[in-house]
């Protein structure tokens, strides 16, 4: 069942400057190289409201498939629920951006990066499926959109990956 609490809290739930987040403190990363970082968006393209809840249905019971993809991805994957009606604060404004619902993901590591978009495409797929049949029975004429992502890659130093091919 639902937490007997609306999800997400209002903006000013969360104390300025405090993360909700349960990933271990910056520094001392295990493996994977310091100068890259790679990033990318997946637009949700379904607004957050109090029937459907996409955000819920994405980040999972108490963040559930947000942790599992964190996990089964090497752990140091970082996920963010932002945007409208997402719950998230932004750290500069310390208010919800008005950017449309969106999930980040930033890595260190490739592999894991590689691993995190997978999974997040797979579990969104899920979402646009459940989506489609609530919509349907619902008698509503919305339809899930297509998977939406843009992708960034930050390289602060040397590229330390091998060559040519």
């Amino acid at each position: 069942g639902y937490p007997p609490y609306a999800y997400p809290p209002h903006p000013g739930y969360w104390p300025r400057g405090h993360s909700r987040s349960r990933s271990p403190p910056r520094g001392g990363r295990r493996g994977g190289d310091d100068a890259s970082k790679y990033t990318c968006r997946f637009f949700i393209g379904i607004e957050n409201d109090d029937e459907f809840r996409v955000a819920r249905r994405i980040i999972g019971a108490n963040g559930s498939k947000m942790k599992d993809i964190v996990a089964k991805s090497g752990g140091d994957a970082k996920l963010r629920l932002r945007g409208k009606a997402s719950g998230y604060v932004e750290r500069d404004t310390n208010e919800e951006s008005p950017e449309p619902l969106q999930l980040c993901i930033s890595c260190p590591t490739r592999e894991g990066y590689h691993i995190a978009t997978r999974l997040t495409e797979e579990l969104l797929l899920r979402v646009y499926g459940e989506y489609d049949r609530w919509c349907a029975e619902n008698n509503r004429p919305e339809r899930a959109p297509r998977i939406h992502m843009t992708e960034k890659h930050h390289n602060t130093g040397h590229d330390s990956g091998g060559g040519g091919g």
